[in-house]
């Protein structure tokens, strides 16, 4: 499933709409899947489908296989958010919006990311009470710090680190920062031929600002390096 009409930017591309008190704005291809995927994040547990990744009081990610479509989903809950943050969010995109539109730029930059296909908001008067955020799930990706821990890292270990560096280098040279690059954020997908396939994630504090000066170039490598 592609971006539609190719162009991320273009407002035709996703289709806007409010479905049970929530705002989405999603690929008009997998808005079937919306309810499903929906119900399965909110309720972890209910289907032996589901996969759940990540689960902490800010937030919660699973894997979603939806067999009837063929799809196998990454979802992510934002929680309620605290008050101080439910202030922000009225001036400010949440984080799901952060990390949406991040992706969009990436993707449509040639940059390696998940498939974006929906993200949507609940709020009351105006205050954020959740977000939700669905990719294309990345299949058979595992983070960057536990594939180089594992028995094939020695052999492959040099690959790894010069194509990392090459995607970093992309992706500054696109104007991006990223401000949380580690490992953990880093997917590898090993590939048959002994390549590997390598994505960026978690970019709800990614800034585009056009031109990354040293400093921040020399911040996200020190980080990835630490």
């Amino acid at each position: 499933m592609d971006i539609p009409n190719g162009n991320a930017h273009k407002p035709s591309a996703f289709a806007a709409f409010t479905d049970r008190g929530i705002q989405w704005i999603a690929d008009p291809a997998c808005r079937y899947l919306i309810p499903r995927a929906l119900e399965a994040l909110l309720h972890p547990g209910a289907s032996a489908d589901c996969r759940l990744l990540r689960e902490n009081p800010v937030r919660r990610s699973m894997i979603i296989r939806l067999p009837h479509a063929g799809e196998t989903i990454f979802a992510k809950l934002y929680k309620t958010p605290s008050a101080a943050e439910r202030f922000k969010y009225l001036l400010f995109p949440s984080k799901a919006a952060s990390e949406w539109n991040a992706m969009l730029n990436f993707y449509t930059r040639g940059l390696p990311v998940a498939v974006p296909l929906a993200r949507g908001e609940r709020r009351k008067r105006g205050f954020l009470e959740e977000a939700y955020l669905f990719t294309r799930a990345i299949e058979g990706a595992v983070p960057l710090n536990e594939f180089l821990a594992g028995p094939a890292a020695f052999e492959q270990q040099e690959m790894l680190i010069e194509a990392t560096s090459r995607l970093v280098a992309k992706m500054h040279t696109a104007g991006f920062f990223f401000r949380d690059l580690h490992a953990g954020n880093i997917l590898v997908v090993p590939g048959a031929d002994a390549s590997e396939r390598i994505y960026l994630v978690d970019l709800h504090k990614v800034w585009h600002t056009g031109w990354v000066p040293l400093w921040m170039r020399a911040r996200d490598l020190a980080q990835l390096r630490n």
